[in-house]
């Protein structure tokens, strides 16, 4: 697993220009993206050219803290959610900052890896974004759940909006599903998917503020004594000379789960494995570990910790 840069909607903030700061990132080695639909419209505004002073817009779209999220967009594949797998693809924060998902596929990978990354959007672009999401995006006036009956194995999209008064999670099944029931619904969310995948080529055009790699400050860490330990071999060592299984908690459904440290959670990333390590525990026992890196608003949150 990386951590790193999400490729996030190619933002449509229709015909807005920038206020703050607008730098293009380095193009440096860059991962190939996995195909996403193609934008109806791009919210963001031409590119800007660099300013000589930067002033630090006011925002005005949420009265929250600065890691409240404003808009959000994760996509769970499979036939039910697992929050576990991959943080959300695309995180809008109430000081406009975004942080994006890109996927690629490295080797011969069955699912594609990710990096997470930063950008910073001006005040307009910041609030045009978010009405996008609640106009033409059709989040204001969407019910809670649009599920598709005998019809299995598709994508779930959670949009999760939290502006202008409104407080909502919007899931959609099967968003490419064709003929599905509510097609006018869901030919809104679908565009509006579409521009938050689109972010990086938004960055790449100099129209947003490219902020690098995000860096978590903290993980969770997910055990399976069963699953891939069950028949491949050990991968990697122990990664945690300070843990053990006993010290991790269940969750309700089961679940072995333990928040992580920074330190704690390069210490697996380290390791070089994208997927999931296999490694044999101080108590005898062969485990599958896997680790989520947390957004910010994750991480202010109590851990599945149980001290």
């Amino acid at each position: 697993m990386r951590t790193g840069v999400i490729p996030i909607l190619g933002l449509l903030l229709g015909a807005i220009a920038c206020t703050g700061p607008v730098t293009t990132p380095t193009s440096t080695s860059t991962p190939t993206l996995t195909s996403t639909p193609t934008p109806t419209s791009t919210p963001f505004a031409s590119p800007t050219p660099k300013p000589t002073a930067a002033a630090s817009p006011t925002r005005t779209v949420s009265p929250l803290g600065s890691n409240a999220p404003v808009l959000r967009l994760t996509v769970y594949e499979g036939p039910s959610p697992q929050s576990i797998i991959e943080p959300p693809e695309f995180t809008l924060y109430a000081d406009g900052r975004a942080i994006y998902a890109v996927k690629f596929r490295a080797r011969d990978e069955l699912r594609p890896s990710f990096e997470l990354h930063l950008a910073q959007l001006s005040n307009e672009q910041l609030n045009a974004l978010v009405a996008d999401a609640l106009g033409p995006g059709g989040l204001r006036d969407a019910r809670a759940e649009y599920d598709i009956r005998g019809v299995i194995h598709r994508e779930w999209n959670y949009f999760d909006v939290h502006a202008e008064g409104i407080d909502k999670e919007v899931r959609v099944f099967g968003l490419d599903y064709e003929p599905a029931p509510d097609a006018a619904e869901r030919a809104k969310f679908a565009g509006l998917a579409a521009r938050l995948l689109n972010v990086p080529a938004e960055v790449d055009a100099g129209r947003a503020a490219y902020g690098g790699r995000f860096q978590p400050t903290a993980y969770d860490a997910f055990l399976n004594p069963g699953g891939p330990a069950d028949h491949l071999p050990v991968s990697a060592d122990w990664p945690w000379p300070d843990l053990e299984p006993v010290d991790f908690g269940r969750e309700p459904d089961g679940t072995i789960v333990r928040r992580l440290t920074q330190l704690q959670g390069e210490a697996v990333i380290d390791l070089g494995i994208d997927e999931y390590v296999i490694a044999e525990a101080p108590d005898g026992e062969t485990y599958s570990i896997r680790i989520r890196p947390l957004l910010p608003d994750e991480a202010a949150k109590p851990g599945p910790v149980w001290e």
